[in-house]
């Protein structure tokens, strides 16, 4: 089984049940793959986390700061996805679809983050959390996936000052 796991920042101490997920499912022999938008906390690293080659082999998606550095990154990333995956080239790029997501090249970096690997074989999708949910329900769209999708929230999370902030809408996608 080959299982993609889609987080907000990996390794994270403050999230170790993550790891443990997902360190777990890899001593059971499942195949994992993890996409994160950040890399670990500014906490104190706990070397558990930080060493284990898990740790070291995420794909991150997270667009560079400063927009110049983005487009020249992004055009080469536009270059590879014009010959790999032209459908999703032209899917990041619609700014009617996507608005400030496209223009800021969001979905570009998110796909590319997705695609680097190559293989899309996943027989699920896993997100932690509403905001990476919607992540996923993005890539799905954009590269027309047709994985089984696997949402997990949490209890401490929904009444989070985020949640109080972006109220329920944040979550509405990832139930659709």
């Amino acid at each position: 089984m080959r299982v993609a796991f889609i987080v907000d920042r990996f390794p994270a101490v403050s999230q170790t049940f993550i790891f443990d997920q997902v360190t777990g499912l890899l001593d059971l022999g499942v195949e994992i793959e993890v996409f994160a938008r950040y890399g670990g906390s500014d906490q104190a690293a706990d070397p558990d986390l930080e060493d284990h080659p898990i740790a070291r082999s995420v794909s991150y998606f997270g667009a560079p700061h400063g927009y110049t550095r983005r487009l020249v990154t992004g055009l080469k990333i536009a270059a590879r996805l014009a010959v790999t995956r032209p459908g999703a080239l032209l899917g990041v790029l619609d700014v009617s679809r996507w608005g400030k997501k496209a223009v800021s090249l969001e979905q570009l970096y998110l796909v590319d983050g997705f695609t680097r690997g190559g293989s899309l074989n996943f027989d699920i999708v896993h997100a932690h959390f509403g905001p990476s949910g919607n992540v996923a329900l993005n890539l799905r769209e954009l590269l027309a996936l047709q994985h089984q999708f696997a949402q997990v929230f949490a209890f401490n999370y929904l009444t989070s000052a985020f949640f109080t902030y972006y109220q329920l809408h944040v979550y509405l996608l990832t139930v659709i």
